[in-house]
């Protein structure tokens, strides 16, 4: 939806994700986001990306960048939120990979934008998705809240070390 909205509103966008076509449950003949956009007269590009993956993420700023003449706009959209556990009852593997997702994987995605957009010298916009269960303690899970506290102080602390090079991060 955030990616046909921007697109709506007339940017070029590159669709990163695991696959070019996350829908599961029977809807896999359904057009991709990317063929949805450009089937209307937009302009988008899809790049797998693992968000865990720093050289990934970096690969995908980067066909932005040479793609569509540079980065304007970031959406850290990436997020799990499996099963939630008793603290006593968590595995810790399934911790450390909500963690990897939602918490370094928004670490990556805002590391390597502000690097293009600084590089670029014309300001930019970061945007990161957290969750309500990043401020106050809900029913999803330690796990998942720890990772959206951190989204919400990495938000935070980026936009005031960004604000000199022009880029707002929200």
């Amino acid at each position: 939806a955030i990616a046909l909205r921007y697109a709506a509103e007339g940017a070029a966008v590159v669709c990163a994700d695991l696959v070019p076509n996350p829908i599961a449950g029977g809807w896999e003949d359904a057009a991709t986001t990317h063929d949805l956009i450009n089937g209307e007269g937009g302009r988008a590009t899809f790049v797998e990306c693992d968000v865990t993956d720093g050289a990934q993420v970096a690969a995908a700023v980067a066909t932005a960048t040479d793609s569509y003449g540079g980065l304007d706009i970031t959406v850290a959209n990436a997020g799990i939120s499996p099963m939630a556990y008793s603290i006593v009852d968590e595995p810790f593997e399934d911790y450390k990979q909500v963690q990897a997702v939602n918490q370094d994987g928004v670490w990556w995605t805002c590391r390597e934008s502000a690097r293009a957009m600084i590089e670029q010298g014309r300001g930019g916009r970061i945007v990161t998705l957290a969750s309500i269960a990043g401020i106050t303690g809900v029913q999803t899970g330690y796990h998942y809240n720890m990772s959206k506290g951190a989204v919400v102080q990495i938000t935070r602390t980026l936009a005031i070390e960004l604000a000199p090079h022009s880029i707002t991060v929200n």
